[in-house]
C-alpha cells in the first residue's frame, strides 16, 4: 500500500498496530485469569454451601495480586465485572442450599427451627463475601499506588447480591413468624369476624 501511495495505509498501519496490541492484551489476560481457575472451578462445583466462606479471601488476594501484577487487568470496569461474576456464582450455589420448595416442606413438616437456621446460613455466606471483598479492598487503598486502588463503585458489583440476601431475610422474617405462632396451640382472632377465622 506504501509503494502504491494508498491513502488506506496509514489506516491498516494503525489496524495493524491496534490488533498486535489486543493480542498482548488478551495474552496477558489470559496468563493471570488462569491463575483464578482452580477457584472458580471449586466455587461452582463445591457442596457445602457454608464452606464457600473459605473461598472468599484466596480469591480475593489472587485478584488483588493479579491486579498490582498486570498491565492490562487493572481497571475499574474489568473489576465490576468479576465481582459481579463471582457474585452470580454465590447466588447460583445459594439457590441450590436454600431452595423454596424445600423450605416450604421443613415449614410443613414443623421443622421450622432447620428452615430458619438454612436462611440464616445463607445470608451468613452470603455477606462474607462482601466483607472478604472490603478487606482486600483496603488492602489496595493502602498499599498500592492511587493509579491502582480498587475503587470501583460496590453498589453497581454488589446489586444482585444485596437484592438476593435482602430477599432472604425477608423470608427469614417470614419464616420466625411461622416459628412464633406454632408454639401457639390454637390461635384466636378477636372482632367480628374472629370467629371465623380462627
Amino acid at each position: 500500500l506504501e509503494k502504491a501511495q494508498s491513502t488506506l495505509g496509514a489506516q491498516f498501519e494503525k489496524l495493524t498496530a491496534d490488533v498486535v496490541s489486543a493480542k498482548y492484551e488478551a495474552n496477558q489476560n489470559s496468563k493471570y485469569l488462569s491463575t483464578l481457575r482452580g477457584y472458580f472451578t471449586k466455587l461452582n462445583e463445591e457442596l457445602d454451601f457454608p464452606k464457600l466462606v473459605n473461598l472468599y479471601l484466596p480469591i480475593l488476594h489472587t485478584m488483588l495480586l493479579i491486579w498490582k501484577s498486570s498491565d492490562s487487568y487493572n481497571t475499574s470496569s474489568r473489576l465490576v465485572v468479576l465481582v459481579r461474576e463471582i457474585c452470580n456464582s454465590i447466588i447460583e450455589q445459594a439457590r441450590k442450599f436454600v431452595s423454596g420448595p424445600a423450605l416450604f416442606r421443613l415449614m410443613e413438616d414443623d421443622n421450622i427451627n432447620d428452615a430458619v437456621q438454612i436462611l440464616h446460613t445463607t445470608v451468613e455466606v452470603c455477606s462474607k463475601f462482601k466483607v472478604a471483598f472490603a478487606a482486600c479492598q483496603e488492602l489496595s487503598l493502602t498499599n498500592l499506588p492511587d493509579d491502582r486502588k480498587w475503587g470501583a463503585n460496590n453498589d453497581i458489583m454488589f446489586s444482585r447480591l444485596d437484592l438476593f440476601v435482602e430477599r432472604c431475610e425477608d423470608i427469614l422474617d417470614f419464616t420466625k413468624i411461622v416459628l412464633e405462632f406454632s408454639k401457639l396451640e390454637k390461635v384466636h382472632i378477636g372482632g367480628t369476624k374472629g370467629k371465623s377465622l380462627t
